[in-house]
């Protein structure tokens, strides 16, 4: 009973973290059925943990306006002249986005708290992958590095979700000294595999959900030995990025990032593309049409920037079915922000966000629809306490009146 209370912790942090432990230790031809193969597991190890929760889930409105956003996107292969790369992106969605976040809800109705599960399981997951990287990196810091067999954004992404979880447990939390103490080396040892990663896009994607977790938690601590501690961490942060940055051997340093012909070629994409925008600005080129649009192939080519993309090749109806989407997810802050997993996912759900307007296509992506799972959950499963506790105090009332 236990085990299987824990496989759908255990597949979605899995998920959660960019596949890790199968990329790393499943290479070769395993490597080829990571998607398939941990969606699966995801929706089947729900299903088996919570059978009697579908059709409470399915009245979620927010799963409706996912399942005909990738329905309109599943559509918009009629008009798209990209028909293979649009196939595998309608395909990478309803397996990566559609059914993890249904399941995730599914699994959700049966027991809110497994979320803090799979933030445990993150974290461990995250530090793994940040001690793997400087172990194997040759001590190469502030150049690009990345886990042998594993794609160097999927790595970052391990070490960022690690570091979101740490950072907020142990940093915004009012913690036994010694565990607080316990936090530093583990969030150093995160920062540090971060900056042998190199990757810039979840480096700023981190910074943006440090920034968040500071600004949610900053009327809640009061400890001067808290903050001393919190201090000692964000100054370490800003020497080593300050050291990275003007270091001449990396490429997080100013000049060498002015010069990159990565960097250059993303502004002459990005020109492009919104040249490309006023030709069809209301259903777009069609899922995967930017490529052919933008170099004549029917290729994976993409914009390197998620709403960009959306606006493209979906127009203006896609982003408006996807700005609809992150309304679900954010609105109600204020209740969301009283909870601590909802401050942690919400902070899942910057980081996933931030990194996709400068990395990786709707596919590579695909994971950011997660993170808006939790916080939809999180939010039903305190407006739902209050109501509980509204009819409990109504009924004592009534029955103290009756007397």
């Amino acid at each position: 009973m236990k085990m299987r209370r824990a496989f759908p912790s255990i597949w979605f942090a899995l998920y959660l973290n960019g596949m890790f432990l199968f990329i790393y230790f499943g290479k070769g031809i395993f490597s080829g059925f990571l998607t398939i193969g941990v969606v699966t597991l995801c929706g089947l190890s729900t299903l088996v943990y919570a059978r009697t929760s579908i059709c409470k889930t399915l009245k979620n409105k927010c799963v409706l306006y996912v399942v005909l956003f990738a329905i309109y996107l599943s559509l918009s292969l009629i008009w798209t002249s990209a028909s293979t790369y649009g196939a595998f992106k309608v395909r990478g969605f309803w397996l990566g986005a559609v059914i993890p976040f249904i399941s995730l809800l599914i699994l959700l109705d049966k027991n809110p708290l497994i979320l803090k599960k799979i933030e445990k399981i993150s974290l461990i997951f995250g530090l793994l992958a940040s001690i793997i990287l400087i172990v194997s990196s040759g001590g190469s810091f502030g150049n690009r590095n990345s886990i042998e067999g594993m794609n160097s954004i999927w790595n970052a992404r391990d070490i960022g979700i690690g570091s979101i979880v740490c950072y907020y447990y142990f940093f915004t939390k009012k913690n036994n000294y010694n565990i607080k103490l316990i936090g530093l080396p583990v969030m150093l040892v995160l920062l540090a595999g971060m900056l042998f990663n190199a990757s810039r896009g979840p480096i700023a994607a981190l910074s943006s959900a440090i920034l968040f977790l500071e600004l949610s938690s900053f009327t809640k601590i009061k400890n001067q030995y808290f903050k001393g501690l919190k201090f000692t961490y964000l100054m370490l942060l800003s020497i080593i990025i300050l050291v990275t940055a003007f270091s001449t051997s990396s490429r997080l340093n100013i000049s060498y990032m002015i010069d990159d012909k990565n960097v250059q070629d993303r502004v002459k994409l990005y020109s492009s593309s919104f040249e490309i925008v006023t030709t069809k600005p209301i259903f777009g080129t069609g899922i995967g049409g930017f490529s052919v649009a933008y170099k004549g192939n029917d290729a994976r080519i993409y914009t390197h920037n998620f709403l960009l993309e959306i606006l493209i090749e979906l127009g203006i109806v896609g982003l408006l079915f996807t700005l609809v989407i992150f309304r679900f997810f954010i609105r109600d802050r204020k209740l969301l922000l009283s909870n601590d997993s909802g401050v942690v996912w919400t902070a899942f759900f910057i980081f996933f966000l931030v990194n996709a307007m400068f990395s990786g296509d709707l596919f590579g992506n695909a994971i950011m629809w997660l993170p808006g799972a939790g916080m939809i959950k999180v939010k039903e499963s305190l407006i739902m306490k209050k109501e509980e506790m509204k009819k409990n105090r109504n009924l004592n009332l009534r029955q103290y009146t009756e007397r």
